[in-house]
């Protein structure tokens, strides 16, 4: 985490707001430009008396919230300084940029980057804030510094010292099986009860290692079937599941929770009976035997009664 200074400030709220910085902490007015941070006012709300930056701010309105554009400014000399904020215990108090009126808090503070310098407003709410004496804190906080040089191995003769080697490259590739689904599609989407959907699943393993791994076919939440599948690194390998649904309805089809789309099982069309007329021919053919048969039965019963 950054390091941080805090400057104390105090105010007087509402008829009287002053803030008091200790010299010896940041630098009130002065033009040297080896301060770190400088306060500076730049409104006739603001002075400088006795090393102290004072904000004056009367005749506010009474029950009201009342905004003060541009009363002073932070300006940052120190290319270490990587982040200014203003914290406030007091209700009704707020210090905000001034170019976009965003509150300067320690979620939202100013930010520099090498140098810089902003201006600072004060929003005081007199339905909320006391008239009185309170006291603001300054947070500056600075950049990390840089991690010290990688130091340098002894070694040969003479003790010479040589280049610490990358960790990463002596550290040997950690051997990974990766199987990935690359593609899913599932034949005919129409159908009827009793015929087949088929359903093909792709799967690649883009990892260093083989693996092994389960295909799951869902069909409308329920499991249907499984598949085990044993994959080389770079190996790709095609799963196929055929389902015969028995009812109609529409399915929704998966694959290890990736879904394959939808079936409709529509209902068989109905068989047509059509009625139709033998020609005269047919019907003329088939009368002689019919005639001959019983001609024959009744002379057979004939006989019989002889």
């Amino acid at each position: 985490m950054p390091s941080s200074n805090t400057l104390l400030v105090t105010t007087v709220v509402c008829l009287l707001v002053a803030l008091v910085v200790p010299t010896a902490a940041v630098s009130v007015g002065e033009e040297t430009a080896s301060d770190g941070v400088v306060l500076e006012p730049t409104s006739a709300h603001a002075t400088i008396d006795d090393g102290e930056l004072r904000l004056d701010l009367e005749a506010l309105n009474s029950r009201a919230t009342t905004d003060v554009d541009g009363v002073f400014a932070i300006e940052i000399r120190d290319d270490a300084v990587d982040r200014v904020w203003v914290e406030s215990a007091v209700d009704g108090v707020a210090f905000y940029d001034s170019d976009d009126r965003t509150t300067i808090d320690e979620s939202t503070p100013l930010e520099f980057d090498g140098g810089g310098s902003a201006t600072v407003g004060v929003s005081i709410d007199t339905r909320v804030a006391q008239e009185g004496t309170e006291t603001f804190t300054i947070v500056v906080a600075y950049e990390e510094e840089d991690a010290d040089d990688d130091e340098s191995t002894t070694g040969g003769a003479g003790g010479a010292g040589g280049p610490v080697d990358d960790p990463i490259d002596e550290l040997d590739e950690e051997p990974v099986a990766a199987i990935e689904q690359t593609a899913l599609e599932a034949s005919p989407t129409t159908l009827e009860p009793g015929e087949t959907v088929t359903v093909n699943a792709t799967y690649e393993n883009v990892g260093n290692e083989s693996g092994e791994h389960t295909v799951e076919f869902v069909a409308d939440g329920a499991l249907v079937a499984t598949e085990p599948l044993e994959l080389e690194p770079g190996e790709a390998e095609t799963v196929t599941f055929e389902w015969t649904p028995d009812e109609p309805g529409t399915y929704e089809l998966a694959v290890d929770d990736v879904s394959a789309g939808s079936v409709e099982v529509q209902e068989p069309a109905p068989l047509s009976i059509e009625n139709r007329e033998l020609p005269t021919s047919v019907t003329a053919a088939l009368a002689p035997p019919l005639a001959i048969g019983l001609s024959l039965a009744l002379v057979r019963m004939k006989r019989q009664w002889e």
